[in-house]
């Protein structure tokens, strides 16, 4: 369940299409953002950072290769990737 609830994401506009549906699950995404811009995409999608991988972590399949190197938001290179997530 987990697995097939991660949605890999390299792009805003996908990003906040991801949050307007009504059952997003999570999204896994490349990130090099600040705490504020962190804090801002909270507040407007109601979701937080969930987890931060480290280097080496054991992840689904279909995210081993999935994201960019960029940041989804401020285009800065990163090798961060993050997982966010609503709670209900």
């Amino acid at each position: 369940m987990r697995d097939s609830n991660i949605t890999p994401c390299a792009e805003l506009a996908a990003f906040h299409a991801h949050w307007a549906q009504d059952n997003p699950g999570w999204l896994y995404t490349p990130w090099a953002g600040s705490r504020e811009q962190e804090e801002e995409l909270s507040k407007q999608h109601k979701i937080t950072i969930r987890c931060i991988p480290v280097p080496g972590a054991s992840l689904p399949q279909g995210l081993v290769n999935a994201s960019s190197s960029k940041c989804f938001l401020t285009g800065e290179e990163t090798a961060t990737r993050a997982i966010w997530g609503r709670s209900y």
